[in-house]
């Protein structure tokens, strides 16, 4: 008797083992997934495309909204919501394309589809099963977890078509949003879609989405997502780039771990860390899997410098180092690690941050409000996704980081 009841335990606990593996799905973080497409060009063609960056697995439930985001960090009542589920393993970099008509959703291919019930009620959101209405403005984000936002793209559509938009004081009508961060982006027209062509690492194809240079709205015609995201091999495995003065020269050296079709390195220098220009090139090795060091020795280096490579593939396509910089006057210089950075960089090379005055700009120019700790942590994680600037008072030092 007690050994048959400690069979049935067992098995029971196996099923229950079973269960959650079979509704296991992927826990996402902001920059995921990326939403490539949003169309509201009346009730029969409604709807949007997302792809995701990482592997998707079986179970995997996304939701999608067109709430506005409160300036309390909340949705606004009274609009859609809708549930993705992946039916089957989702690889990253797949399109996936899903069509809203009349409150009943459908997605392309067997593999996967939208459940729109909708729910009565959930994350503070009544649903109304409206659908995307984008007549005078709205949005369309995705999230797993209710407050942390996967990906938002804001549509204004006001005028001028194709020009940058901007994000409203607070969601008080369903036309309007403050901005939710990270990972947004805005853009003027009632239909939107990503026409760019990206292939390269997620960084890559999120430094890419995230410009709004390479998305189209056009008010009132239907569109189809036209763009290209594929992950490519890393044309060079840059494993060290690193500078010193000596004798008055400028020594640079960088070492990679493998190449691909790997033209060489343009040398560029600058002396704010924001202008650069091109001083020399260094020849690389074309395709090889063993490990190669390089040198460059700058002649001309007037105090503070900041170096980067950019490296040319033989088909035309290039990518960026991370930036150096090196004193010829012997003074100290700061450094930021590891970047990119998904949002804690660490500052090193200043003996009191505590004492130490800094200015975080944005891309376009506007001076943001950060904290550094007494460690030289700085903390970026609500920031959206791109590329900063980190001015240091004391020296007139400026480093780019680039938050993923």
């Amino acid at each position: 008797m007690k050994k048959t009841l400690l069979i049935n335990i067992f098995l029971v606990f196996c099923l229950i083992l079973v269960n959650k593996k079979s509704f296991a799905q992927t826990t996402l973080s902001p920059g995921d997934l990326v939403i490539v497409r949003v169309q509201a060009f009346g009730s029969s063609s409604e709807g949007f495309s997302f792809v995701p960056l990482v592997d998707l697995a079986t179970g995997t439930i996304i939701k999608f909204t067109d709430c506005g985001w409160r300036t309390n960090n909340t949705f606004r009542d009274g609009e859609s919501l809708f549930k993705w589920t992946a039916t089957m393993a989702v690889n990253k970099g797949t399109v996936i394309t899903c069509t809203i008509t009349g409150g009943v959703s459908t997605t392309n291919g067997t593999f996967a589809q939208v459940i729109f019930t909708p729910p009565a009620s959930e994350d503070g959101i009544s649903t109304n099963s409206s659908g995307l209405n984008e007549t005078s403005g709205d949005q369309w984000t995705a999230y797993q977890t209710f407050g942390t936002n996967l990906y938002t793209v804001y549509v204004d559509n006001g005028t001028p078509v194709n020009s940058i938009g901007s994000w409203d004081a607070d969601a008080t009508t369903g036309s309007t949003s403050t901005q939710p961060t990270p990972n947004s982006i805005v853009k003027n027209g009632d239909n939107l879609v990503f026409t760019g062509t990206v292939t390269g690492d997620k960084a890559a194809i999120l430094a890419a989405v995230n410009n709004p240079a390479n998305w189209t709205a056009t008010d009132g015609v239907t569109v189809t997502y036209t763009g290209s995201i594929s992950f490519g091999v890393l044309p060079i495995e840059l494993t060290r780039f690193e500078g010193n003065n000596k004798e008055g020269y400028n020594y640079l050296t960088w070492q990679t771990a493998s190449e691909s079709q790997n033209k060489g390195f343009d040398i560029e220098r600058s002396a704010d860390g924001v202008r650069f220009e091109k001083i020399g090139f260094v020849t690389g090795k074309g395709t090889t899997s063993t490990k190669q060091d390089y040198r460059f020795k700058d002649e001309s280096p007037n105090g503070l410098v900041y170096y980067r490579l950019k490296q040319l593939d033989f088909d035309g396509r290039f990518e960026y180092s991370k930036i150096i910089a090196i004193d010829s006057k012997g003074e100290k210089v700061a450094s930021v690690f590891p970047n990119p950075s998904t949002g804690i960089f660490t500052i090193t090379g200043i003996e009191d941050t505590e004492d130490e005055t800094f200015t975080l700009i944005n891309s376009i120019g506007q001076t943001l409000s950060i904290n550094v700790q007494n460690n030289g942590q700085m903390d970026m994680s609500a920031f959206p996704s791109g590329v900063y600037y980190l001015r240091v008072a004391s020296n007139g030092q400026v480093m780019k980081l680039v938050k993923e």
